[in-house]
């Protein structure tokens, strides 16, 4: 049984709202569906959904949903910049997925990026802890595999995610609270 837990994670960027959101998206594109539906309607492999995620998202990560909350809540009298995100990336969620399907309740990860009172971008979400407590059935280690090679355990998928997490750090500067 897979034991899922989460840390809020808050970075504030010291970055202009706006000019997070544009470095943001361009790092992490939306996703485009086309691609997907034509391998699934012609019988396609998922060597060619990996090949296409891999066109799709450059840095491992793509949009599959995105919230501007803000023009709703104004009208609460809110003028707080507000933008929910689902952000992931299929190829990986199928590592965890084959283990237990309740990790799709974790991905893609649902994050929030706010503007604080100066205006700055903050990039919150809840980081999951991938605790596996495996069942024990003959023949299998426990933990979750890490892309197309597999055979990597917990470690190596949050390595794999880190990647893209880190580019976030990196982009934003540091990080505060947890």
């Amino acid at each position: 049984m897979m034991m899922m837990m989460t840390t809020r994670v808050d970075i504030v960027t010291g970055v202009e709202f706006d000019e997070f959101l544009t470095a943001f998206e361009a790092a992490a594109p939306a996703f485009d569906p086309v691609p997907m539906q034509r391998i699934v309607e012609s019988g396609g492999t998922w060597d060619e959904v990996r090949t296409a995620v891999a066109r799709n998202a450059p840095n491992e990560l793509m949009v599959y949903a995105k919230i501007d909350a803000a023009p709703l809540l104004g009208v609460a009298g809110h003028d707080v910049k507000a933008v929910e995100y689902l952000l992931g990336n299929h190829v990986i969620a199928e590592t965890m997925f084959r283990h237990d399907p309740k990790a799709l309740l974790y991905a893609p990860l649902r994050l929030l990026v706010y503007g604080d009172a100066d205006g700055n971008a903050v990039f919150s979400m809840d980081r999951p802890s991938w605790g596996w407590r495996p069942r024990h059935r003959r023949g299998h280690r426990g933990g979750f595999e890490s892309g197309p090679k597999g055979g990597q355990p917990v470690a190596g998928q949050r390595g794999r995610l880190g990647r893209g997490v880190r580019g976030l750090k990196e982009l934003a500067g540091n990080e505060s609270g947890q």
